[in-house]
């Protein structure tokens, strides 16, 4: 929860990508994404 904010946030975090969600689903969402970025970016290695 954010300082002098009435509504929970939640924080989404994976290797230095943060952001800031109003609900758990979105915080899912990125955080579903970003491991999908990172599998692909090992992938091509």
């Amino acid at each position: 929860m954010l300082v002098g904010d009435s509504n929970p946030r939640y924080l989404a975090e994976l290797n230095g990508s943060r952001v800031y969600c109003d609900d758990m689903a979105t915080a899912e969402a990125h955080l579903d994404y970003w491991s999908k970025e990172l599998l692909q970016c090992w992938g091509r290695r």
